[in-house]
């Protein structure tokens, strides 16, 4: 029987479903245990949106090998050169 630290750590297994294609594996953060205060960093591919509300900044950016995107406040972001390229394509967009 498993205690309760190994179930959290198991995952269900999935079912096989050959008609449809397999989805890619969400890769881990490449970190090992290097304290409380690490935040792994993670390659932006495009940014494609932009979002004002009052002085808070996001941009909606998808990240190299995640599924979707996300809005990240512009803080956070270090791909100056991509929100640069995106602001020239979409001056129009308020910020």
């Amino acid at each position: 029987m498993l205690d309760p630290m190994q179930m959290a750590a198991t995952k269900p297994h999935a079912a096989t479903n050959f008609d449809t294609p397999a989805e890619e594996p969400t890769p881990e953060p490449l970190s090992a245990d290097l304290g409380p205060d690490f935040e792994p960093a993670y390659t932006v591919e495009q940014v494609v949106g932009k979002r004002t509300d009052g002085d808070l900044v996001e941009y909606e950016l998808k990240y190299r090998g995640y599924p979707g995107t996300f809005w990240t406040p512009e803080g956070r972001i270090n791909a100056e050169a991509l929100i640069d390229k995106y602001e020239c394509k979409h001056p129009d967009v308020a910020g």
